[in-house]
């Protein structure tokens, strides 16, 4: 049995024991995703979501995501330059971030390009030109990894809204803060996008998620079923 499992990694390569993406992505909003899905699977997997439904701002956020963690420049600008079609003008925070991950990677004249594009005041050049503030530059010269989940969350979420995609962007919003507990502002966007969308059953089943999970119901959900009941 042993001698015959050898022999198909041999015939079929790591491919064997890899994950299929559409399980994988099927109930998570999560940018990186770490299972094992092969580089060319992920791509196809992203790329037809993005065909499929061109406004899936998740999938292209995904796809970047990638992108950089490849250093790979040239299908990297093509992805940043097709999320920011979609978007137009919106979705300013959401472009300050993947700009900012971004500079290291893309060649200058592409990344000076998607700058002018975005029309974004005072954002740096790649030759550190252009008027910075202070607070500016503390907010676009954190590029650690392991900081950005929430970022992406918040600024993904913000270009839903703008679009009029409030659906998924609930849907956002709810999955990070099942784990994010801690995150009062993502919170009450979210509670304020139940109130505003009359949805209060889906709030109830939120909290009753938070509940269920053994963690107390922070105050902003309390208040915004005390507003639906009152309404």
């Amino acid at each position: 049995m042993a001698a015959m499992a050898q022999n198909e990694v041999k015939k079929y390569g790591s491919d064997l024991f890899a994950e299929e993406p559409h399980f994988v992505f099927k109930n998570t909003n999560w940018i990186r995703i770490h299972a094992n899905i092969p580089d060319e699977r992920f791509l196809q997997y992203i790329d037809y979501s993005i065909r499929k439904q061109s406004t899936d701002l998740l999938s292209h956020v995904r796809k970047i995501a990638f992108l950089q963690d490849q250093q790979d420049q040239e299908n990297l600008n093509g992805a940043i330059n097709a999320l920011f079609s979609i978007l137009g003008e919106k979705g300013l925070p959401l472009k300050k971030n993947i700009l900012n991950r971004s500079k290291n990677i893309l060649n200058a004249a592409d990344y000076d390009r998607l700058v002018k594009n975005t029309e974004i005041q005072n954002i740096p050049t790649s030759d550190g030109g252009l008027d910075k503030t202070d607070s500016f530059i503390s907010e676009f010269e954190q590029p650690q990894y392991d900081q950005l989940q929430p970022v992406d969350t918040g600024s993904i979420a913000e270009s839903y809204i703008e679009n009029g995609q409030l659906e998924e962007a609930m849907d956002c919003l709810e999955e990070y803060l099942l784990t994010h507990l801690d995150d009062p502002e993502l919170g009450q966007t979210l509670g304020d996008l139940y109130f505003s969308s009359g949805e209060k059953i889906r709030l109830d089943a939120f909290v009753d998620d938070i509940s269920k999970r053994g963690n107390p119901i922070p105050h902003y959900y309390i208040e915004i079923q005390k507003k639906f009941e009152a309404s």
